[in-house]
């Protein structure tokens, strides 16, 4: 998983990519481009806009994917670089859909 602060790169031969992007309408409603469960805050809405988007992808048959969204701080949740207690079912979801 990376973050879009970087230049945008085609994929390698054989690979798709998927840009994905959580969004808040107000204080307390929060969406994505799909219908989805109900989340409690916009690191909620990041984490489930990656997972809509892996099951979208799979769905589709595409094994070889790289996701880039730009929430640096899931990224560091995701890639073991903090710890972040109150995502971790979050991030054992993304996990389990990345294997």
């Amino acid at each position: 998983m990376q973050t879009q602060d970087q230049a945008w790169k085609r994929p390698r031969v054989g690979y798709h990519k998927c840009n994905f992007d959580g969004s808040s309408m107000n204080a307390t409603s929060f969406a994505g481009q799909a219908l989805g469960n109900m989340i409690l805050n916009a690191m909620e809405a990041e984490f489930q806009t990656l997972i809509i988007a892996m099951q979208h992808c799979w769905s589709l048959t595409y094994t070889k994917v790289i996701f880039e969204g730009d929430n640096q701080k899931m990224m560091d949740i995701l890639n073991n670089k903090v710890l972040h207690f109150g995502m971790y079912n979050w991030t054992r979801e993304v996990r389990w859909w990345s294997r």
